[in-house]
């Protein structure tokens, strides 16, 4: 985990609601963000009080962000006594995650993003989504961002000619 990016964002949520750290410890905090659903809570709140936030960082930089290196899961080594050993954890980094296997079993249907009234599927799953809302925000997301390439190339050709 990025502790130093995490340490910026626990001490920005503490300076919004003091209570915070007495609720949850930064210790609690790093282990909650290596979940992407307690991290996209987090992501949600911060789109919450600024309004931009959503606008200017997508949730997969967010989850980026909140990763050392971006092609390297997220390990849990043994404890430090060397007594009690216990099978690594890991945690996939977010270029292993199956969009278009998610996108294969949900139905999707792509949108330009360049259109008028076009919303971002992000900016609709609300503060606490579960993980299949989150998950179908992102395929749909991937998809109209896909399909937005597919033509901007296109139309590009196109006009080569």
């Amino acid at each position: 985990m990025n502790e130093e990016y995490l340490r910026k964002l626990y001490d920005y949520l503490v300076s919004n609601d003091p209570t915070y750290a007495d609720d949850v410890p930064f210790e609690k905090f790093v282990s909650q963000m290596g979940e992407n659903q307690y991290a996209a809570k987090i992501y949600g709140y911060l789109g919450d009080a600024d309004p931009t936030y959503k606008q200017d960082v997508t949730v997969t930089d967010f989850l980026q962000k909140i990763r050392k290196k971006k092609d390297q899961p997220v390990s849990v080594s043994p404890s430090e006594d060397g007594l009690s050993e216990q099978p690594k954890t890991e945690i996939p980094a977010l270029s292993d995650l199956d969009l278009k296997g998610i996108l294969n079993n949900q139905k999707v249907s792509p949108r330009d993003t360049r259109e008028d009234g076009y919303v971002d599927p992000m900016s609709t799953i609300g503060m606490y989504p579960d993980e299949q809302t989150l998950q179908r925000a992102q395929a749909q997301q991937f998809a109209d961002l896909t399909y937005t390439n597919q033509q901007t190339e296109a139309e590009a050709l196109y006009w080569q000619r």
